[in-house]
């Protein structure tokens, strides 16, 4: 399944129960960027799995709704994501706020590079929980002379196992803390 809406429209999940699969050779992603909607769910229940590659934001609307980034799967997650109360977001694959580092010639995969990647500082906003599992790998980026770092904010629960992998921009000598998540 691969899905690359030149029209910068994102994949729309319409009914009661709805369900999308990205397979491990698969990618989900709108045209315009990571900062825009690739995956908007609507008033139904939505379940997503991605095995492959998601990149942007996400909205699932109202309803009982999950996304599971499978073992393998990647996440490049844009600044809002959108799982509704009580919903959750698990994390077993690689998940990124932002992109990683573009191709020579400023593009990746033939993706516009947005304002984050890797190395860049990234914001995201996720609606609902965060939990990461043993299996899971979430990328951070700090940038240690601006003293600033990537944050996930969740406003209900995170949950982290697995692994936690830092890409230092700009070390500094001296002593510093980042805060990488908030949660509640």
């Amino acid at each position: 399944f691969t899905y690359v809406d030149p029209g910068y429209t994102p994949y729309v999940l319409d009914g009661a129960n709805n369900s999308l699969t990205v397979t491990s050779t698969g990618t989900l992603r709108n045209a315009g960027g990571i900062d825009e909607l690739a995956i908007l769910g609507r008033s139904g229940n939505e379940a997503v799995t991605n095995a492959g590659t998601v990149t942007g934001k996400v909205d699932l609307g109202g309803g009982a709704n999950s996304f599971l980034n499978a073992q393998g799967g990647v996440f490049n997650m844009g600044p809002e994501i959108i799982l509704g109360a009580g919903n959750t977001l698990t994390n077993s694959g690689t998940m990124r706020s932002g992109l990683p580092a573009p191709a020579p010639g400023g593009m990746l995969g033939g993706a516009v590079m947005p304002s984050g990647g890797s190395g860049m500082i990234e914001t995201v906003a996720i609606t609902g929980n965060l939990e990461q599992t043993s299996g899971g790998l979430w990328e951070v980026d700090i940038d240690g002379s601006a003293n600033t770092a990537d944050l996930v904010s969740v406003t209900v629960t995170a949950s982290l196992a697995g692994t936690v992998r830092v890409n230092v921009r700009s070390p500094v000598a001296t002593r510093q803390k980042f805060t990488i998540l908030t949660a509640g």
